[in-house]
């Protein structure tokens, strides 16, 4: 049976993903924990209407200002470690899949994921360089 609200991702949008190049933001510092773990230093995001309206009272050098942590785990440290602004999604999932000996699928998958959230908290951003460095297949 097939599940309505799945969306299935065409070959070029996966091909795309795969070969984008995650970019760390420079505003995020890091601490090594441990030899495997790190814990991440970022500044909290700061929404459009929010900056506005914060602006309008002089306060939003102030709410800028705030950062929030985020600590990592043995593999979350390992993908943070190969976020180098020169591999692409695909040789991070790759080199995931090797170390932890699982198919590739499932570690563009984790990847994926993974990188998804540190994008949704402002931590990295994706250039779009990969197709034409020839990161996919």
């Amino acid at each position: 049976m097939i599940n309505k609200n799945t969306k299935e991702i065409s070959p070029s949008s996966r091909e795309a993903a795969l070969s984008a190049i995650p970019i760390r933001n420079p505003r995020v510092t890091e601490e090594w924990i441990t030899d495997e773990i790190v814990r991440l230093r970022y500044p909290l995001p700061v929404r459009k209407m929010v900056a506005t309206v914060l602006s309008l009272f002089g306060k939003k050098g102030e709410f800028a200002s705030q950062f929030t942590q985020l600590e990592l785990d043995v593999q979350g440290s390992k993908v943070w470690h190969a976020i180098d602004g020169h591999r692409c999604v695909n040789e991070i999932s790759q080199a995931v899949a090797s170390d932890l000996m699982v198919a590739l699928p499932d570690a563009e998958l984790s990847v994926a994921t993974f990188l998804r959230e540190l994008g949704r908290r402002g931590i990295i951003g994706l250039r779009d360089e990969g197709i034409t460095k020839g990161c996919v297949d």
